[in-house]
């Protein structure tokens, strides 16, 4: 994917809508379908939504688009999403680990097993100090 640099600027103002008003179910509907394009574009998704800091991430309530994409209004409109601690430092993001145990995943899988590996990885590899020494204490490959 690549994305331009305005767009990054525009994020903050469609936050919340995306986070709560976008149902869960479109957004898993979506994700699936890029699933089905391979891998290598599922990594580079992952890698702009958890990797990549948003523009005066300080001043909104998370620092980069993983909670705002990764849930969603349920039927009842109730809004569930990845928890923002989870992922608040996108520095701690490690690309080349994601991409690593992608290669390690087996290659039949199916296109929601796919998502929800790349998914675990991702926060796993986003997680804050606390999560991720929780994560490695439980025996958590990554």
């Amino acid at each position: 994917f690549t994305l331009h640099e305005e767009f990054w600027w525009a994020v903050p103002f469609a936050l919340t809508s995306l986070q709560t008003k976008v149902a869960g179910a479109r957004k898993y509907t979506e994700l699936v379908k890029l699933c089905k394009t391979g891998r290598s574009s599922l990594a580079s998704f992952v890698e702009l939504a958890f990797g990549r800091a948003l523009p005066a991430a300080e001043a909104l309530p998370y620092g980069c688009l993983a909670p705002a994409l990764f849930g969603g209004a349920d039927s009842m409109g109730v809004a569930q999403f990845l928890s923002p601690s989870m992922v608040a430092d996108t520095t701690s993001y490690d690309h080349a680990r994601l991409c690593e145990a992608a290669e390690a995943l087996p290659a039949d899988l199916g296109e929601e097993e796919l998502l929800g590996a790349f998914l675990a990885s991702a926060v796993l590899l986003s997680a804050s100090p606390v999560v991720a020494a929780d994560a490695e204490a439980a025996g958590a490959p990554l």
